[in-house]
């Protein structure tokens, strides 16, 4: 069944490699920036504005809360050599001590082809195009310790084990204005083309010790929609996947249609608190319908006999890594049983993202203010993230802003600067720059990290 279990055994040791870019929370309460409107519709900039194909907006961003270094081990028999937390010379203790309960990776990436933002009908419109991506991993502490277990007596229940990537371009249209002297409300109407959805999910694998071999119950499913083709595959005798024929896939179309809406609002609290204004924004409300999605499953009624996992080293060697990985996946292979149940439709969420904040304009320096933002992301993949800020403007063309997060995977320090002359605007910043890394740079312990910059070419005056 080669080839059957490749998402998930890549995923086991390649889990802390995922990248993403996305809008700076850091940006929200900076007057200059071009971009908080993304993160709130209701957001207005000072001039009209268009980007500069393909960079108005370019970032990267890894969040984490595991490594490399959680996985890979100094071998205790040749210090040249690393080896992998399946080696018998790395005991559960020393592995399973340093895991978290639940192991995981939020991507989110969102790259600009094209935006123009001006100003008519009363208030100010928005028109964007991008494509983005939205990853995630989790896999629960219960499958290492079943991995690391080798034939020792036990019964081992491991639920919720995920892998979901969703791909699309969007396409949004915007509008916001003022209702009252005070308040200003925006709204954006996003249509989303699909370009690709796998979903991975393993609800149980229920495993019992029977006579020096595993007795193994598996109740798994994917779903995939690629680019308007299907994914090919080969099959066993018995109908089961032999192979997921990924590098065959023709790019043809889209895969799906969708729709969304970003809601937003901004209340300036002059009247009662000078310099005070509150906001609140709820973003990505919406979902793809994927056209024939194709569906596999396991055969839950089934038990099939598993004589465990092996131990795995690795040296740097390619063909090594790669004998490693194919073991590992094999071994996976023996344990699950995939069938093709078909293709269908689907329907996936965006995974909405609410947002409230704070903002207070110094009494005695009015180019300087302290924000407070709160971001929760709701669906399937929870995030949270508070993030105090210092904005300051110290002139019309020129600003920066300081801030401090904590969220799921840890507290950060972000940072941006904005240039905006009458020309051009350019900025550039980060919401996070914290991983460990090894003499030879790559990241290897937690991370959170992530870099963003862009280009948008302003037009008019000031406002």
């Amino acid at each position: 069944m080669k080839r059957t279990g490749c998402i998930l055994a890549s995923a086991l040791l390649t889990v802390c490699t995922a990248v993403s870019a996305q809008t700076l929370s850091g940006s929200y309460f900076l007057n200059g920036s071009f971009e908080s409107n993304k993160l709130n519709p209701a957001m207005t900039p000072e001039r009209t504005y268009f980007s500069l194909p393909m960079l108005g907006q370019i970032g990267t961003t890894a969040q984490s809360n595991i490594g490399l270094d959680d996985f890979l081990f100094n071998s205790t028999s040749d210090p040249n050599m690393l080896t992998t937390f399946m080696s018998s010379e790395v005991s559960s203790q020393q592995f399973l001590g340093a895991l978290p309960a639940r192991s995981q990776v939020g991507v989110d990436m969102d790259i600009e082809v094209f935006t123009l933002g001006f100003r008519a009908f009363g208030g100010f419109n928005y028109f964007d195009v991008s494509l983005k991506s939205q990853n995630h991993i989790g896999i629960p502490k219960s499958l290492f310790e079943f991995m690391k277990a080798g034939l020792s007596d036990g019964v081992y229940d491991i639920n919720n084990v995920n892998v979901n990537t969703t791909n699309y371009a969007e396409l949004a249209l915007g509008h916001a204005r003022k209702i009252t002297k005070n308040l200003t409300v925006g709204a954006k109407v996003k249509f989303l083309a699909g370009m690709g959805y796998v979903d991975l999910n393993v609800d149980e694998i229920h495993a019992e010790l029977g006579d020096n071999e595993w007795r193994v119950r598996t109740n798994a499913s994917m779903k995939a929609a690629i680019v308007g083709s299907k994914v090919p595959v080969t099959k066993n005798d018995d109908g089961s996947i032999d192979e997921f024929r990924f590098d065959d896939i023709e790019l043809t179309g889209n895969s799906g249609f969708g729709m969304a809406m970003d809601l937003g609002a901004v209340y300036d609290l002059d009247d009662i608190v000078r310099g005070l204004s509150v906001s609140a924004a709820l973003t990505d409300l919406g979902s793809i319908n994927w056209k024939n999605t194709q569906l596999f499953a396991t055969d839950k009624t089934k038990e099939l006999l598993f004589q465990g996992f092996g131990s795995y080293d690795i040296t740097g060697d390619n063909n090594v890594m790669d004998d490693t990985m194919d073991k590992l996946q094999d071994d996976f292979e023996e344990m699950i049983k995939v069938y093709d149940m078909g293709t269908s439709t689907h329907k996936s969420s965006l995974g909405a993202t609410a947002r409230f904040g704070a903002e207070y304009e110094m009494p005695f320096m009015n180019w300087l203010s302290a924000g407070e933002l709160i971001s929760y992301r709701l669906g399937d993949w929870n995030y949270f993230e508070s993030r105090t800020s210092l904005n300051a403007e110290p002139c019309k063309w020129f600003g920066f802003a300081a801030n401090l997060g904590l969220s799921t995977y840890g507290t950060s320090l972000g940072w941006i600067i904005n240039f905006h002359p009458t020309a051009f605007n350019f900025y550039i910043g980060s919401d996070a720059l914290k991983y460990t890394k090894d003499l030879s740079g790559t990241p290897i312990g937690k991370f959170n990290a992530n870099i963003v910059f862009g280009i948008n070419v302003p037009v008019g005056k000031r406002i």
